[in-house]
């Protein structure tokens, strides 16, 4: 095998491993999945997260984790403590307002209790991208434009 297929081999192990969309780990006798509400992600664009609590075995959601279950948001030593609501349609279902301002990895760090079992678990989701790349028009072109029009707020030389 080439340098350049192994380097290539490297550079998509570590990318998988970095961050995923939704990101899936056990937590005691449950398991928990933590990700973005609306994805991909994007600097600049209201968004949330969304937790999933469920019993192993049985498959059944776990309710009534609002008051044992911390969450919180880091991003660039920067810390957020989210408060977690708890939806009324799906058993097990917890979900976070949050609006990222930068492009880049974030993590959700959960704390406190799942039933009985303590939790500290951190899971790195999806990248935020950054939410300038899609904007339209760019800020230039919109300057550019109020100007030709006679600037912002102003008369339009009738």
């Amino acid at each position: 095998m080439s340098i350049f297929a192994i380097a290539i081999l490297a550079l998509l192990v570590a990318s998988a491993l970095s961050a995923a969309a939704h990101v899936t780990k056990p937590a005691g006798t449950s398991t928990v999945k933590v990700g973005w509400l609306s994805e991909p992600s994007a600097s600049g664009s209201r968004n949330g997260i969304t937790v999933q609590v469920w019993n192993t075995d049985t498959g059944a959601g776990i309710t009534g984790l609002t008051d044992t279950l911390n969450a919180s948001i880091l991003h660039g030593g920067a810390t957020k403590t989210l408060s977690l609501t708890e939806s009324d349609e799906a058993p097990g279902n917890y979900s976070a307002p949050i609006l990222p301002t930068e492009p880049g990895l974030y993590t959700i760090r959960l704390s406190g209790n799942i039933e009985s079992a303590a939790v500290s678990l951190d899971f790195a989701i999806e990248d935020v991208e950054n939410g300038a790349d899609a904007a339209f028009p760019a800020k230039n072109e919109t300057s550019r434009a109020e100007e030709r029009r006679g600037g912002k707020g102003g008369e339009t030389g009738r």
